[in-house]
């Protein structure tokens, strides 16, 4: 792959709403030396096609965010289109629901500059599945 490997094993977690695009991403990041990679594939419930939220929207962002943090990631891969809310919003729950004050470091994963998903703490951007260079830095710096 040509890419500098982590010093340590490092778990990297994506996720997304669209099952094509956890499998680019997880071929992409194929034969990377000490990383293991695994996936939330996010499903929206039909309430949560609602244009206002409500209660069950927030809880179901809370579940989310402790199913990811679950994995126990050391880097999360996140989309910022995750139909019914955003990958920004999911961080933020993600730091709210972190009992240890662990934080995984986040990248966004979406294939275009997003100020969003960068405001609420992901430092750098990928293309979605194919070009990996956010995701390789993160990983070099652990």
């Amino acid at each position: 792959s040509g890419q500098q490997a982590p010093k340590r094993d490092v778990h990297v977690v994506i996720v997304d709403a669209e099952i094509i695009s956890i499998f680019k991403t997880m071929r992409a990041l194929a034969g990377w030396p000490n990383v293991h990679v695994s996936a939330f594939h996010y499903i929206p419930e039909g309430f949560e096609t609602l244009p206002t939220k409500d209660d069950r929207l927030e809880r179901r962002l809370g579940w989310v965010a402790r199913s990811v943090l679950s994995l126990k990631p050391d880097i999360i891969l996140m989309d910022q289109g995750l139909i019914n809310f955003e990958g920004s919003e999911l961080i933020e729950a993600i730091k709210k629901e972190s009992e240890d004050g662990k934080v995984p470091k986040f990248v966004a994963n979406t294939g275009g500059e997003d100020d969003k998903l960068r405001r609420a703490g992901a430092y750098r951007n990928c293309n979605k599945g194919q070009s990996l260079q956010g995701g390789a830095f993160a990983l070099q710096t652990l």
